[in-house]
């Protein structure tokens, strides 16, 4: 009798030891992030050869009176994100690359309430903001979209500019 309870405390042993091997492997194993980092997903949705803007006017700072506020970019089509440019270069024109690409301007306040939404093919434009705008900091970012509306080619970081 004595051995056999010894036979199943062994048995017993190696299969909790083999769990605990198993666990060990399967923790250390690492699952796949269902939500990829912000940068990826930026990268997905903005291809870094659609280019970039810089000079983008107001900037942090800044202090506008409403109720008309400027804005101004520049957008360098084919550069990629710390500025070494394709082929193209520059702004693009119509006799080298088709129509002039659009640009969506959007403004928010400090609660990422959004107040100016509005599409130009300029590189500035300005606007009215509604009437009773609070003074506080605000947000502005542009993008440069497709024809088609929906895609986002390239969008600028977020400036900020307060309103007194």
């Amino acid at each position: 009798m004595h051995r056999v309870n010894a036979r199943g405390r062994g048995w017993r042993w190696l299969v909790l030891a083999a769990l605990c091997i198993s666990g060990a492997v399967g923790c250390g194993r690492e699952e796949p992030n269902p939500l990829p980092a912000r940068e990826e997903r930026a990268a997905d949705k903005h291809p870094p050869s659609a280019g970039r803007f810089v000079d983008l006017r107001p900037r942090a700072g800044d202090v506008l009176v409403p109720p008309r506020i400027g804005f101004r970019w520049r957008y360098l089509a084919g550069a990629d994100s710390v500025g070494e440019l394709g082929s193209e270069g520059s702004n693009p024109s119509a006799e080298d690359h088709g129509p002039a690409p659009a640009f969506r301007l959007q403004v928010v306040d400090s609660l990422n309430v959004p107040y100016v939404r509005t599409e130009t093919r300029d590189s500035d434009i300005r606007v009215t903001l509604p009437p009773g705008t609070p003074p506080g900091i605000y947000a502005w970012w542009v993008e440069c979209v497709a024809p088609d509306d929906t895609t986002v080619l390239a969008a600028s970081d977020r400036e900020t500019f307060r309103i007194e």
